[in-house]
């Protein structure tokens, strides 16, 4: 009998602890959070951010998937926004991990907001509402948000090089006239269309093009120059009445028009006027 009542009471015990932690785990709501918003990927076309967030479900039982809507705020206005939901269902007792995509285009920002041009990064907040829709249960919700910086494109720079003559005869003189792109950003750019116009004593002498092909590799810079073959005649032309003085050398200047083949830069132009003196044949 005493063997009895013993089993009894252990029987007893153990359900009544397993009742206790059930309904312990019962009362526990599903929990949403967000662990992280990282770079994913960035070019000269725009960035893309993940966004990482944790979803768990403490019940014995399997509930629905939630729904996560979430918006993306640029100087505290809407910018984008999006839902994502899934057919499924979430396991007992099972956390899991849900990855967000969030893409933003460097010419939807610009067009967006004239004034990014003079910024190197953009603050941006996103936030985010998770909804556990459980059957029998009120809908549990959460709001999540998260604040960073993202980069922003920067116009790559064009600096002047080496200006030196390579080559002096009696019929004219030959130069090389070096420059250099510099890229800021952290992704390659295209290497800029660049119009040049080569000028002598104030006067336009030659005009062409550097056609280069490639990018400028990420946070560096890579040179280029403009080779010059100039009969003298053509710069008697341009000097006039210096000619008949006791002139030596003469001023020179190139001036480098840029531009970049990306829709939403090609209005930036910039120009650089690098100068020096050629000497003259006498």
């Amino acid at each position: 009998m005493r063997k009895l009542i013993y089993v009894f009471i252990v029987i007893l015990t153990g359900f009544f602890i397993f009742s206790c932690q059930g309904i312990e785990s019962f009362l526990q709501e599903p929990r949403a959070t967000l662990r992280s918003v990282d770079i994913d990927s960035i070019n000269i076309q725009g960035v893309n951010l993940i966004g990482r967030v944790d979803v768990e479900n403490p019940y014995s039982f399997d509930i629905p998937f939630p729904e996560i809507g979430w918006e993306f705020f640029i100087n505290n206005a809407s910018f984008i926004m999006g839902d994502i939901s899934r057919d499924t269902s979430l396991g007992s007792r099972r956390t899991e991990r849900v990855d967000i995509p969030f893409s933003l285009s460097y010419a939807g920002l610009y067009e967006s907001f004239r004034s990014l041009w003079e910024n190197r990064e953009l603050p941006y907040t996103v936030a985010m509402e998770v909804r556990f829709t459980i059957p029998l249960l009120d809908q549990i919700a959460f709001n999540l948000e998260h604040s960073g910086n993202i980069p922003l494109l920067q116009v790559p720079r064009v600096r002047p090089g080496s200006f030196q003559v390579t080559n002096m005869d009696i019929r004219g003189i030959e130069m090389d006239w070096g420059f250099f792109v510099e890229n800021p950003n952290p992704f390659p750019v295209p290497f800029p269309s660049i119009d040049w116009d080569y000028q002598v004593n104030g006067r336009s002498l030659m005009r062409s093009s550097v056609n280069e092909t490639g990018d400028v590799p990420a946070l560096s810079e890579s040179p280029g120059s403009i080779k010059l073959s100039v009969l003298y005649t053509n710069v008697l032309t341009a000097l006039g009445s210096l000619v008949l003085g006791n002139v030596s050398e003469v001023p020179s200047k190139m001036i480098l028009r840029t531009s970049f083949p990306v829709p939403f830069l090609e209005n930036s132009e910039n120009v650089l006027e690098m100068t020096g003196n050629i000497p003259l044949f006498r």
